[in-house]
């Protein structure tokens, strides 16, 4: 390699345009070949056992493979249920996105038999939350004008003792008065009212199965954006709701666009901080020029490679180019630097590059050959695409030496020899600052074991993505309840028994929070709580539901005046007095 050094420099118009039409052919080659796969799932070993045991439930449960979250929050109870009802509704009906939807909030099975789900002391309090809200059910029920729900709230804060039931609904409308008294709407959710949900601010999810377009950059880029469109308008249409998208299909998308992003802008910057780099230290423009056309070249050709090696890039193997960068301009630096060291024992500079790249072929030939190496160690993993980026760098490394020793000297030799060589560096000569340097090397290399303890494995996949993405904010939102953590193990077994029997022996297992099997979809205990429902309709016995007609304008302003007579001083009364002088300028308001 050192004799083909000095003969590439002396040929050097040959030797460039030799190179050139192979980088070009290259070029047109990769061009036409280029390809990017962006399934994740194809990064790991499809060998692996976990993903044969995945590809076996794949099977068996199609609908359970590449998700799709949507998770509507905010708002009031009773808009979050017409929200995820209305996106179950619409999505059910786009067959060019989306092949299937879940949404167990709203599914008549559930919405019939839902309560039967519970256990028997939740169904005792939810009823018994009912009955005291009886009164004030019935009489809506029998006039649901505006007049008799502020008739009712005055009635009750009339009494010598409101009793509590009142005041936490007083509490809850009490939004609602405000706005209206501002001119404005709050909408009042009955159910959270009457108190009769476990939990009011729960989140609703629907799960939806998108259509995947594995041709494209982004598989899932045009479902997304179609659901999402929907989503927004969904959200809009009902006040405070908020509806987030999450799940594998969303991540992933989120990962691969930030990727693809990383990857281009991560190179960009690595090629200008190296030629600023080689601006300070080389202060040639020739120079510059020969190394920054060296460096394209070898990108192109190690491209070609990898796509007649590996057939495509993944989200690993692209990082190649950031590599090749910085680890291929080092071996272009030490053929101009020693180059250049030539000239300064008056060498010609034609002379001096085909001296200088002589010289430093056999320490390349060492250094690259190692460096590629340790690139191919990453080759045995089960891990397809860090594999894939071992061989691809690997032959990138033996790419960049053969071209910093073959067309970076050509290119050198074409060019004008360097008006002024740049300064030599200062440990050069200076024994006690070459040793002041080792030094601080030393030191601080010693001061960083200090650190060694703290250092920690991350297990959890969630850590590498970015934690303002929508969809990892959504996700976490979904970790931080218990009930609806995305997280779980699957289980495949023969039959329905064949689960029971497992889903008994799990249950002794201390880690494991909840198990849900065939099984778990038929309500334990349903003769005692169906007696329940049925000593319940009888206290109940609600008068069929008549719509409201127009307000009463006289009638509500005397119920006003008493409510705001009546209630503690504050926001409601303040608001009760408002709507009353509103009322006595606009007599004609309807509700």
């Amino acid at each position: 390699m050192r004799s083909l050094a000095r003969r590439c420099a002396h040929a050097a118009l040959a030797v460039t345009a030799a190179t050139l039409v192979v980088v070009v052919l290259a070029g047109i080659y990769l061009a036409q070949n280029v390809q990017v796969d962006t399934n994740l799932d194809e990064l790991i070993d499809p060998d692996a056992p976990f993903r044969e045991r995945q590809r076996e439930l794949n099977a068996a449960f199609p609908d359970q493979d590449d998700r799709l979250v949507l998770v509507v929050s905010g708002g009031t109870l009773d808009a979050r249920l017409a929200a995820t009802a209305a996106l179950a509704d619409e999505l059910g009906g786009r067959d060019d996105v989306v092949r299937a939807v879940f949404a167990p909030a709203v599914m008549p099975f559930f919405v019939d038999n839902g309560v039967l789900f519970d256990d028997v002391a939740t169904i005792e309090r939810r009823l018994d939350r009912l009955a005291e809200a009886q009164p004030l059910l019935a009489a809506l029920a029998r006039d649901p004008g505006p007049a008799r729900l502020v008739e009712l709230l005055a009635d009750g804060f009339e009494q010598d003792e409101p009793p509590p039931e009142l005041q936490r609904a007083a509490a809850r409308l009490t939004p609602a008065f405000t706005a209206a008294a501002e001119g404005e709407t709050h909408p009042i959710a009955w159910l959270e009212l009457a108190e009769l949900t476990p939990d009011a601010a729960a989140t609703f999810v629907v799960e939806v199965t998108p259509v995947l377009d594995f041709e494209r950059v982004l598989p899932g880029a045009r479902a997304l954006a179609a659901i999402r469109a929907l989503a927004d308008e969904i959200a809009a249409s009902h006040p405070g709701v908020d509806v987030a998208l999450t799940g594998e299909v969303a991540l992933e998308a989120e990962e691969l666009e930030a990727a693809g992003t990383g990857a281009a802008g991560a190179g960009l910057v690595a090629l200008v901080l190296v030629t600023l780099v080689l601006v300070w230290s080389l202060r040639s423009a020739g120079a510059i020029a020969s190394v920054l056309v060296t460096l394209i070249a070898g990108l192109i050709l190690t491209g070609a490679f990898a796509m007649w090696a590996v057939g495509a890039f993944t989200m690993i193997s692209i990082a190649f180019a950031v590599l090749f960068i910085g680890l291929g301009v080092d071996f272009a630096i030490h053929v101009v630097l020693r180059a250049q060291e030539e000239v300064r024992l008056d060498r010609r500079w034609r002379d001096a590059v085909a001296a200088g790249a002589g010289a430093t072929a056999p320490a390349l030939l060492l250094c690259a050959p190692t460096t590629a190496l340790a690139f191919l160690a990453f080759t045995p993993t089960g891990y397809v695409g860090l594999a894939e980026l071992g061989v691809i760098a690997a032959a990138g490394m033996i790419i960049a030496l053969v071209l910093s020793l073959t067309l970076l000297p050509a290119l050198l030799a074409l060019t004008a020899a360097p008006r002024r060589l740049p300064p030599v560096p200062w440990p050069h000569g200076r024994p006690r600052l070459r040793l002041a340097a080792a030094a601080v090397v030393v030191v601080a290399g010693l001061a960083s074991l200090a650190g060694i303890g703290s250092l920690r494995f991350e297990g959890d996949p969630l850590a590498l993505k970015d934690p303002d993405a929508p969809s990892v904010s959504a996700f976490e939102r979904l970790l931080a309840d218990p009930d609806r953590s995305p997280y779980h193990a699957a289980l495949l077994v023969a039959d329905a028994d064949a689960a029971a029997a497992e889903a008994e022996r799990l249950a002794a297992v201390p880690a494991i929070g909840e198990i849900v099997h065939r099984a778990s979809f038929v309500p334990t205990a349903q003769a005692q709580k169906l007696a329940l429902i049925d000593d319940a309709r009888l206290f109940l016995d609600l008068p069929a539901y008549t719509p409201p007609g127009a307000a009463d304008a006289a009638r509500l302003d005397r119920a006003l005046a008493r409510l705001a007579a009546a209630a503690p001083a504050g926001a409601l009364a303040d608001a009760a007095r408002t709507i009353a002088r509103r009322l006595d300028r606009a007599p004609e308001l309807t509700a």
